[in-house]
């Protein structure tokens, strides 16, 4: 299996080493939820439109909380 992405893991831990202040979204045709899941980021989208929708989705859960 093909793993472009496996070099990046370590950045999108549970416990980002970026900041926490950083929300990560992959997605698109080649990446599915379950890749998305093992590499740890926050949110998944197939498109940019789907995309979209879960940023406002995410940024709702966060600042209402």
């Amino acid at each position: 299996m093909w793993q472009p992405f496996r070099p990046h893991r370590h950045l999108f831990g549970n416990e980002h080493s970026v900041s926490d202040d950083v929300i990560i979204f992959v997605g698109g045709a080649p990446v599915t939820q379950a890749y998305t899941d093992c590499c740890g980021a926050d949110g998944y989208a197939p498109d940019a439109n789907s995309l979209v929708r879960e940023v406002r989705k995410k940024l709702s859960q966060i600042f209402i909380h």
